[in-house]
Order: structure tokens, then C-alpha cells, then sequence
């Protein structure tokens, strides 16, 4: 299992690093554009729709021989709600944060299984925890709609960009400090020997 997360992971990295990720990213931003650019919308669709359909496939051949037996009721629409809601959560943006927060997801839902008691009062969790949990993602689409850990691992990542590019300013702030101050000191020097030439005329 963790063999086929790895090279999913290596496969879809290097699809998004390379053209085929640009002309998609280019098809999801504006198709029309994209078309007008020369790329073959159809084409690329059918790619993207085999690449999907081929890891999806994986998955659920491991599914399938990790619990030893296949039913209808293993795919109902709440479990492929619950895969949507694990990229969104996590993050579209990123394929890195849409995985870290499936894992998250997948650990938090299991121990909501648990349940709680709040003195008198006794809640079963089992009921209650996908209510949590569509909770937790209507908060996501409302407030942080590129998902929770994204904004933290892009904060996180460009860190050291923005404390490098405030320091290229200050520097390039102090050089033309300096430049203008060689400036008014030639401009000095330039009027006092205006004066002195203005003196030695009259």
C-alpha cells in the first residue's frame, strides 16, 4: 500500500512538473484559451481521464485484496464524498497537502468512533462524527477555500523567499542611499566651484 502511494505520488509530481501539467493547469484556467493557444483540449481530457481511471483502478485492486471482499456498499456516495472532502480539506492547490490531509481525515474520523460523555450527557459518536466532519468542511469552503494546511506548507515554503527578497530591498534601499548621497555631495562640490569660477570672474 505504502509502495503505491509512493509511486502515485512520484507519478502525479512529475505529471504537474511537466508539459502535460501545464497544458492541463492551462485547460482548468481557461479552456477556450488554452484551445486558441494550439493545445488539443479533447485530447488531453481523454489523458487525464485514463491517468485517473488507471489509479483509481489500483487502488481499489489493493482495496479489494487488503480486505478480502468487494460489495456495492464499499463505494457508496458518502465514501466518495468522504475522498472529495479529503482533497478539499486538505488542499486542491497542492498535491502533497489534498494527501497529508486524507491521512489526517482518515485517523480523526477513526477516533471519533469513540464515544463521549459530557456528564449527564452521553453522545455517540458514530452518529455524530461525519456531522463534524461536514461541518469542518463547510467551514473550509467558506473561510479557506485552498483548503486547511495549504496556506501553512505555502507560508512555510516561502518563507525564506520573502525574509530573502525583504533583505535584497533593504540592500538595494541602502545603495541608492548611497548613490544619492555621492550625488549631493558632487552637486556640492559642483556649486562651490560655480561660485569659486563666478568670484574669480567678477
Amino acid at each position: 500500500m505504502l509502495l503505491l502511494f509512493l509511486l502515485a505520488m512520484a507519478l502525479m509530481t512529475w505529471l504537474a512538473g511537466s508539459r502535460f501539467g501545464l497544458f492541463i493547469r492551462a485547460i482548468r484556467e481557461d479552456e477556450e484559451a488554452a484551445a486558441a493557444l494550439g493545445v488539443n483540449i479533447v485530447r488531453y481530457k481523454v489523458l487525464v481521464f485514463v491517468i485517473t481511471s488507471t489509479l483509481a483502478a489500483a487502488a481499489g485492486a489493493l482495496q479489494g485484496h487488503y480486505i478480502g471482499i468487494i460489495t456495492p456498499n464499499t463505494l457508496i456516495i458518502l465514501q466518495m464524498s468522504l475522498v472529495i472532502a479529503m482533497a478539499v480539506i486538505g488542499g486542491l492547490e497542492n498535491i502533497y497537502t489534498a494527501s497529508v490531509g486524507a491521512i489526517i481525515i482518515t485517523f480523526v474520523l477513526e477516533l471519533l468512533r469513540t464515544s463521549v460523555s459530557i456528564g449527564p450527557i452521553h453522545i455517540d459518536m458514530t452518529l455524530w462524527r461525519l456531522v463534524f466532519f461536514g461541518i469542518l468542511l463547510m467551514m473550509t469552503l467558506r473561510f479557506q477555500r485552498n483548503g486547511l494546511l495549504f496556506p501553512i506548507l505555502e507560508r512555510i515554503s516561502r518563507g525564506g523567499v520573502a525574509a530573502e527578497t525583504v533583505s535584497i530591498r533593504a540592500q538595494s534601499d541602502e545603495e541608492l542611499g548611497e548613490e544619492l548621497e555621492e550625488l549631493s555631495e558632487e552637486d556640492e562640490e559642483l556649486s562651490e566651484e560655480v561660485s569659486e569660477s563666478a568670484s574669480k570672474t567678477d
